[in-house]
């Protein structure tokens, strides 16, 4: 069922590297010593992946920098617009229960 995933990912990445020569040789040279790992350090390796590519995306964030955030705090032109939603969806009231 797998067995060919290992050989899709391979040549996904000599494609990429042909197409953008952005793969570097060391990480050629990676795919196959990774395939030799048992399931255990494979996810290992997987895991670690992950948590790096996380802490970049902490890193996005700067400490003592100030970034601007919505609030729906004093939005009254939106309060307004889904007042008037809810009233439109209001079923008419009248004397029709006769």
């Amino acid at each position: 069922m797998f067995g060919a995933f290992p050989q899709q990912v391979e040549a996904s990445a000599r494609e990429i590297s042909k197409k953008d020569e952005v793969i570097d040789m060391e990480v050629m040279e990676l795919l196959p010593q990774l395939r030799q790992l048992s399931r255990a350090d494979k996810l290992y390796v997987m895991q670690f992946l992950v948590s790096e590519l996380a802490q970049e995306q902490t890193d996005l964030i700067k400490p003592d920098l100030n970034y601007p955030v919505w609030s729906p705090y004093n939005a009254f032109e939106a309060a307004n617009t889904m007042l008037q939603v809810l009233k439109a969806t209001e079923p008419p009231t009248g004397d029709n229960d006769a």
